[in-house]
């Protein structure tokens, strides 16, 4: 079994996919209703046929096509529609097509979902033996200023770090995995995420790592559970389940496309400080190119102009035997860093690379704004500070197509281990 590869070609003219035009606001503040809320919250409801058992709760064809259609229209839904992107870049494979849905939910519910049976606690490495389960109700009790001696040290040690950055914070800001979405790709170890002296959160890829185990353990019970008639409804729950991790999967890998994520530059849903490049993303003020005006800037970009790929194809790397998904995440998250963010410099480039990087951002910007992001200096990544229009338009010209890409490789390459394990 060999890893499935594809590369984002140079100088791509991308254009937009013209889905969901008029459709009701999608909003992921109130996550997903009925069944859908059911199936991000890991409960037992499949995406099915028709012949589904009566009586059992399941998201049919025609449903999941609804849901698809409300996600590309929500204008805040970036995550969501890089999966539907990556997820068409899958050819012939009906599994995908019809589990699609799946992923795009689970891309939009890694910001508020944990794992079953996970708390914000175990996102912090090495946590004291006496630390209090009921994460929830002492971040409350914390944020409402009520006894702090009654509160656990995970959530004093974390508002004293957010209160020495300035950044105040919603009641429910920091309940959620969203503080385990960077990597620093650069040092040494599997956890290098956001940290202060006292505190370290577990990392993407750590994430990434624990959801890919854990799809696999599904993918299996599928298989396992299909080879039975009557045990049709479970597989179809394993399989769904299966498709929803790896849509929390492709949320973290798009977040590992994003500098400020590769960074430790902290930004979070609820704190004061955004992040440049991710804002610019849900905007709809750059130039009318490729997409309607009343769509967000990251509708720039799509797959059209990406590489296809089937599963099982002979599109491999001949010297990789396995693929391995932990240097996967290390080096999309490595490439990344040679971009900066608000306060996080690029990293350090040799004379080539940076001649190859700087001819990649060329190549991938259309001809009327290369003279003015030279003439900016905007190519020079050593520098903080708030991202203009144009250089958010500059890095997304790459990082949007290789989130797309890296996305569909993921997809792609979970299927190919799922699929050919014993």
């Amino acid at each position: 079994m060999g890893s499935i590869v594809m590369t984002v070609p140079r100088g791509f003219a991308a254009r937009p996919a013209n889905m969901g035009e008029n459709v009701h606001f999608f909003s992921v503040g109130k996550h997903f209703s009925g069944k859908a809320d059911k199936l991000v919250n890991w409960g037992s409801c499949p995406v099915m046929p028709p012949e589904n058992p009566q009586g059992k709760p399941s998201i049919s064809m025609k449903d999941a096509q609804k849901l698809v259609t409300k996600m590309l229209d929500w204008d805040k839904g970036t995550h969501p529609y890089l999966a539907y992107q990556a997820c068409g870049l899958i050819k012939d494979d009906e599994e995908v097509k019809t589990h699609t849905v799946a992923v795009m939910m689970g891309s939009v519910a890694e910001d508020r979902v944990f794992l079953p049976g996970e708390t914000v606690a175990d996102l912090i490495v090495d946590v004291p033996k006496d630390l209090p389960r009921e994460s929830e109700r002492a971040l409350k009790n914390l944020l409402e200023g009520r006894d702090p001696n009654k509160v656990d040290n995970f959530f004093i040690g974390l508002t004293k770090l957010l209160r020495k950055l300035d950044m105040p914070v919603e009641i429910d800001a920091l309940n959620r995995p969203y503080m385990a979405h960077f990597f620093d790709s650069d040092g040494r170890g599997f956890h290098k995420g956001i940290r202060n002296q006292s505190l370290e959160f577990v990392s993407a890829l750590s994430r990434i790592n624990t959801y890919w185990k854990s799809a696999l353990e599904d993918y299996a019970k599928y298989r396992e559970k299909t080879s039975t008639i009557n045990n049709k409804y479970e597989s179809s729950v394993a399989l769904t389940h299966a498709y929803l991790k790896l849509g929390h999967m492709i949320h973290l890998i798009c977040d590992m496309c994003v500098p400020a994520h590769t960074l430790n530059d902290l930004h979070a849903p609820g704190l004061a400080k955004k992040d440049s490049l991710e804002r610019y993303m849900t905007l709809k003020n750059w130039e009318d190119i490729r997409r309607k005006k009343s769509k967000p800037n990251v509708r720039i970009w799509d797959n059209a102009s990406l590489f296809p790929i089937s599963i099982g194809s002979n599109i491999i790397l001949s010297e990789i035997e396995k693929f391995d998904v932990v240097t996967f995440v290390k080096s999309v998250a490595h490439n990344t860093r040679r971009f900066r963010s608000v306060d996080g410099t690029g990293r350090d480039m040799s004379d080539r690379e940076r001649k190859e990087f700087e001819d990649e951002v060329m190549d991938a910007l259309p001809s009327k704004w290369r003279d003015e992001v030279n003439d900016s200096g905007y190519l020079n990544q050593d520098r903080k500070g708030r991202l203009s229009d144009l250089e958010c338009f500059m890095q997304g010209s790459v990082l949007v197509p290789q989130a797309i890409s890296v996305s569909a490789q993921l997809i792609a390459n979970f299927l190919e281990t799922a699929r050919n394990s014993a």
